[in-house]
């Protein structure tokens, strides 16, 4: 059995994959008739920012759900307008702003290159310097000094110990 797609009209089998209406994310991105009912997000004219406006998780990232499935509301909106995003990587906010779900502020990288990005965001060769000299200094332990400058303590001891931004 077949089905036309109500976007691009071509036919396509609904019994692969969780597909009913439309053939392919693309073209169920392109149909503007799901999208009516509820704004979803808000352009900031000042930044591009496509600002979510609808649920968020604890850590502030918008959060939906398609057919009963949760995603990241940025996940969604990449793989609907670029790629899809290959397995063990994720995406990085290019703009620092987690609610934004503009595909052009988003870039796919590895776990650990996400890591060290939002830590690099916090930390530069000035504060390493000066988060060293209060370990060597002041009578602090490093979780103390992890509250002093936004980072947690095992960072702090990475810093300390030569691991990390040597």
């Amino acid at each position: 059995m077949t089905k036309n797609c109500l976007q691009c009209k071509n036919n396509f089998d609904p019994t692969h994959g969780d597909r009913d209406k439309f053939c392919s994310q693309k073209c169920y991105g392109k149909n503007k008739e799901h999208f009516v009912k509820i704004k979803r997000f808000v352009i900031d004219p000042r930044t591009g920012c496509w600002n979510w406006l609808l649920a968020v998780s604890h850590n502030g990232y918008g959060t939906m759900k398609v057919k009963g499935k949760s995603f990241r509301a940025m996940r969604y909106y990449y793989e609907l307008h670029r790629e899809k995003i290959p397995e063990g990587k994720v995406l990085d906010h290019l703009c620092s702003n987690v609610v934004c779900v503009n595909p052009d502020h988003l870039e796919i990288v590895t776990v650990a290159e996400n890591t060290q990005r939002g830590k690099s965001a916090k930390l530069n060769r000035s504060i390493i310097g000066r988060i060293i000299d209060y370990y060597k200094k002041n009578n602090l332990t490093q979780a103390e000094i992890g509250l002093l400058f936004g980072i947690d303590q095992s960072q702090v001891s990475r810093i300390i110990r030569g691991i990390a931004w040597v």
